[in-house]
C-alpha cells in the first residue's frame, strides 16, 4: 500500500524520508514526489502564485484519489479559433527544450465535476482541465509513463503563462504547510 492511500498514515517525518522531490508548485499546491509515478498534492492558498489556473493537459494519463477535502475539475473544449493561445511546456525543471511556437485557439467550458474525499477520478493526457480545491485538499496522483514531450497550456490573449516552478516558498515553510494540511 502506497504511503498516502490512507491520510491517517501520513506524517511529515515519513513524507520527508520518502520524498524524492518536494516543491511548492505554482498552480496552488505542494508537490511531494514519492516515485516516478506517484505523488501527493497538498492544496493550500499560500501556494498559489498565479491569478488563475489556465486550462492544461498532461504528458501522461493519470488517476487521482482525494485523501482529504474535495477538488473541482473543469473540463475545457479547445479547438482552432481565436481569443486564446496554446503554449507548449516540457514540465522539466532547468532542462532546455525547443517547444513549438504558441498557436491560436478558442476555449470553452464543457463540464465541471467535483471529487470528494475517498473518491478518485481519471484524466486522459489530452484532456484540458483546470482544478480548484474546495478548501484544504490532499490528493494522491498515480500517473502512467510519459507519452508525449510537451504538455499544453491554454492562455487567454493578453495573459502570461505562470511558471509552475516559480514559487519562492522556503522548504521549511513547505513542510509547515504540509503539517497544517494533515492536522
Amino acid at each position: 500500500k502506497l504511503c498516502g492511500e490512507d491520510v491517517m498514515e501520513l506524517n511529515v517525518d515519513r513524507l520527508q524520508r520518502n520524498s524524492k522531490m518536494t516543491v511548492s508548485f505554482g498552480l496552488g499546491f505542494i508537490l511531494i514526489k514519492l516515485s516516478d509515478s506517484d505523488r501527493l498534492h497538498f492544496y493550500h492558498p499560500e501556494c498559489k502564485i498565479g491569478t488563475s489556473d489556465h486550462p492544461h493537459d498532461h504528458r501522461y494519463d493519470f488517476r487521482s484519489r482525494v485523501l482529504r477535502g474535495a477538488l473541482e475539475n473543469t473540463i475545457w473544449k479547445v479547438e482552432e479559433g481565436s481569443g486564446w493561445k496554446i503554449h507548449f511546456e516540457t514540465c522539466k525543471v532547468n532542462v532546455p527544450s525547443k517547444p513549438p511556437a504558441p498557436c491560436r485557439a478558442a476555449a470553452s467550458v464543457s463540464n465541471i465535476f467535483t471529487t470528494r474525499e475517498g473518491y478518485e477520478y481519471q484524466m486522459d493526457m489530452d484532456t484540458f482541465h483546470t482544478i480548484r480545491p474546495l478548501g484544504t485538499c490532499i490528493t494522491h496522483l498515480h500517473r502512467s509513463e510519459i507519452k508525449k514531450e510537451f504538455a499544453r497550456v491554454v492562455v487567454p490573449n493578453g495573459e502570461t503563462i505562470v511558471c509552475p516552478f516559480g514559487s519562492s516558498i522556503s522548504i521549511g515553510r513547505i513542510w509547515e504547510i504540509v503539517e497544517e494540511c494533515l492536522a
